[in-house]
């Protein structure tokens, strides 16, 4: 797999700049950069061997912490391999040396991290110079805006951004770890980790609209917010799609400020449905490589389902997306069929879905080898 951030993959120079540039890294997250996952975990062993970071333990009620941050010596190793990196990453010590103070902080900072490194596996640019400033005054030269590629801001990027915007403006971003835009959609990344994340909706949607605001002005024509949720297991799905829809609760729930709200687990497949759901092009590939060999178009256009079976008896919905509002809103009973709707999705998603669905709806889960 190619390096991500370096011009010459160099696995410990890949994983010191994500330690560097994040503040605080978790350790099994290192298993995600690009290259084998047993050659990564050899690599942060080295790392922390050699004194290039060090490595924090703590336990909380929910979690248990294993981060690293960089040393002076794991400083000293990138700046004598990739000077041109340096500028970038030492601005940044001022934001992220505070990091250590609390459990609390290290453990938010661990949630941005996954944030950049699902959006940088799924092809997004996270680099500042390589994509379109989102500053009055862009430091160095900045990038024009393509419809054909994926940006990532991370939330700091978006709190300067939006108190670059109008300092009177006071940025609370609440929750969120970022967002990923291209082309009309822009993505509102959230980790809510093994149970639901703590919620105050009126703020986070006050937040989601400052930073459709500043996209806007910044010459992003996206006007299609679609919710991301990061777990680390399906069960928290069913979790949160039990409260219902818009549910007065102080903890996350499914909102219709969305146009849609997807659920991704933190791992490799996540990583992969990511890049698919942010590319339209893999999107469509995929989808009629499922649809065209076994189902056929709806005789009238609807949004109430995507495609009927060959003998015209079930409609089928296709929610390999994980699409938490368009279960919530899922008509079991469509209108016009003989037999009970079909949903298809992934197969490590099949049992969670059957479990939120009707005992009605058949559930079908589509080969792993062509999602691949």
């Amino acid at each position: 797999m190619r390096s991500i951030v370096m011009k010459k993959v160099d696995r410990m120079l890949e994983l010191l700049w994500f330690v560097m540039y994040s503040g605080e890294f978790p350790r099994e997250l290192a298993y995600r950069l690009p290259g084998n996952a047993g050659w990564n975990r050899h690599t942060m062993a080295l790392a922390i061997e050699e004194g290039y970071v060090e490595m924090t333990r703590a336990n909380t009620r929910r979690y248990r912490v294993r981060s690293v941050h960089i040393t002076d010596a794991g400083i000293a190793y990138i700046a004598e391999r990739a000077p041109e990196r340096m500028p970038l990453l030492l601005s940044r010590q001022s934001e992220v040396e505070l990091y250590h103070i609390s459990t609390e902080k290290i453990l938010r900072a661990n949630a941005i991290a996954i944030g950049l490194v699902m959006a940088a596996n799924a092809g997004a640019i996270i680099l500042p110079k390589e994509k379109p400033s989102l500053l009055n005054r862009p430091l160095g030269t900045t990038k024009p805006i393509s419809s054909d590629e994926a940006y990532y801001y991370s939330v700091r990027e978006l709190r300067n951004a939006i108190e670059d915007y109008d300092s009177e403006i006071a940025s609370k971003t609440s929750r969120m770890l970022g967002v990923i835009v291209r082309g009309r959609d822009c993505f509102f990344l959230y980790y809510t980790g093994s149970s639901r994340i703590y919620w105050r909706r009126n703020e986070e949607e006050n937040s989601v609209a400052m930073v459709e605001a500043l996209l806007m002005a910044r010459g992003f024509p996206c006007d299609n917010k679609r919710q991301v949720i990061i777990g680390n297991n399906m069960h928290v799905a069913q979790k949160i799609f039990k409260q219902g829809l818009n549910s007065q609760s102080r903890y996350l729930s499914v909102s219709d400020y969305f146009s849609h709200c997807h659920y991704l687990t933190n791992d490799k497949d996540g990583d992969e449905l990511l890049r698919v759901m942010i590319n339209e092009k893999l999107a469509d590939e995929f989808e009629s490589r499922v649809m065209i060999p076994a189902y056929r178009e709806p005789d009238h256009q609807t949004r109430a389902y995507d495609a009927v079976t060959l003998d015209g008896r079930q409609a089928v919905i296709l929610n390999y997306q994980f699409d938490l509002l368009a279960l919530l809103r899922f008509n079991s009973v469509p209108e016009g069929f003989k037999e009970n709707p079909i949903i298809l999705c992934l197969d490590y998603q099949a049992d969670t879905i059957q479990g939120m669905a009707s005992v009605q709806v058949e559930v079908r889960a589509i080969p792993e080898r062509l999602f691949q």
